[in-house]
């Protein structure tokens, strides 16, 4: 039996489409164009730095806990994704921005957070973003955004600031503080 990976799946859809246009009714073509339709919004941004995985609450709470986020703190969560960090962040009453590529996400997030002063996401890339305020950040990205990201935040924090990472680490910068039970490292600039 030959396995197939999802990827494999949704190109080999992508060439059967115009096919079934001829062959299926209007039912197969609605879910076909629909399967199309998610799978690109589901590796949206994976081709811009990393494909979004959402970061459990319990892990959450650790981040801003280990980071000692209070509500004198800016927060910038780079790659924001459903908002969940933006939104944790900002019940400590910390001032919080959420960078997020993802316009679908942003959308989400933003009715997440509607009522919330302290709170907001903007739609941007995290490498060109204006971070230069914050007195946290918080990352859930790959290690080739990482690596890609490091020399942006050396060159745009202010010595002092704290970045939280979870799962992935910056190659050259030694954390002050790790948490290896949940996978989350503290670094200072």
């Amino acid at each position: 039996m030959v396995k197939l990976t999802y990827f494999q799946v949704t190109w080999l859809l992508l060439f059967f489409i115009p096919i079934g246009l001829t062959i299926f009714d209007n039912r197969m073509i609605t879910l076909a164009l629909g399967f199309l339709i998610y799978e690109i919004w589901r590796t949206w941004s994976h081709f811009f730095g990393g494909e979004w995985v959402p970061t459990p609450q319990n892990i959450v709470n650790r981040m801003l806990k280990t980071a000692q986020v209070n509500a004198n703190d800016t927060v910038y969560d780079l790659g924001s994704g459903d908002g969940k960090i933006v939104l944790s962040a900002a019940k400590l009453g910390a001032r919080t921005i959420g960078i997020e590529l993802d316009p679908l996400r942003v959308l989400i997030s933003k009715i997440k957070l509607s009522g919330l002063n302290n709170a907001k996401i903007e739609l941007g890339d995290l490498y060109k973003a204006n971070i230069k305020d914050a007195t946290v950040v918080t990352l859930f990205l790959l290690p080739k955004t990482m690596e890609k990201l490091e020399t942006k935040l050396k060159k745009d924090l202010r010595k002092g600031t704290r970045i939280i990472s979870y799962r992935f680490v910056f190659k050259n910068w030694k954390p002050t503080k790790v948490d290896n039970e949940n996978k989350i490292y503290l670094y200072k600039v």
